[in-house]
């Protein structure tokens, strides 16, 4: 979270940008279907989100740098 937090506006909006592409879709799907569709968090929900472990590659990133998580998985690693 604290790399997270370090990012600027401007890196955010191509990042937000960037998750709108085909680009980013088809690595998403391919992340989903290595999981089953299965939650990677709580190994029970479906998979619908692919988050990031690393934004290290934002863009380019390997599929390793992705996990598939459920909405609720997902909310507890980023809390409002």
């Amino acid at each position: 979270e604290a790399r997270k937090s370090s990012k600027t506006s401007q890196w955010w909006q191509w990042y937000n940008a960037y998750l709108r592409t085909p680009e980013w879709a088809a690595r998403r799907d391919k992340v989903l279907k290595r999981c089953n569709y299965v939650c990677q968090g709580c190994g029970e929900r479906r998979a619908i989100l692919a988050h990031h472990l690393t934004y290290d590659r934002a863009g380019a990133e390997m599929l390793f740098d992705l996990v598939g998580l459920c909405q609720q998985c997902h909310d507890q690693l980023h809390p409002k």
